[in-house]
Order: C-alpha cells, then structure tokens, then sequence
C-alpha cells in the first residue's frame, strides 16, 4: 500500500478523536503527511510518527 493511503488511513482513524474541538486528525495531518512523503517504507513511515512525538514530548517535559 502506498505511503499516501496509509497516511490518509491514520488521518481518518484520529479523526474518531478530538483535541478541544478540533479533530485530532486535523491538528496532527502536516506531520504525518511529512512523514509519509520522507519515508521509503511503512517502518519508515512509522518510526518517523514516533520520533517526532518522542520529540514533542521531550521538549516539552523541559518547558518549566
């Protein structure tokens, strides 16, 4: 399955959730089309999705 449909799949399914008011697809969709266009393949499509968040998270856990 090209990288495009398995992003607009995970895009579809975080729209099931919401983030305030808006669809947490929608917030998260730049990141994980990024994501598919860098990656040659799926693991690399999903080790960029978890990096990027273990990235958000890191940065921040440092914001005092």
């Amino acid at each position: 399955m090209p990288l495009e449909e398995i992003a607009e799949k995970v895009i579809k399914e975080l729209n099931e959730y919401t983030l305030g008011d808006e669809d947490l697809g929608k917030v998260l969709e730049p990141l994980i089309k990024k994501c598919a266009k860098m990656s040659k393949n799926a693991d690399e499509f999903r080790q960029c999705i978890a990096e990027s968040i273990a990235t958000l998270k890191n940065v921040a856990s440092k914001i005092k």
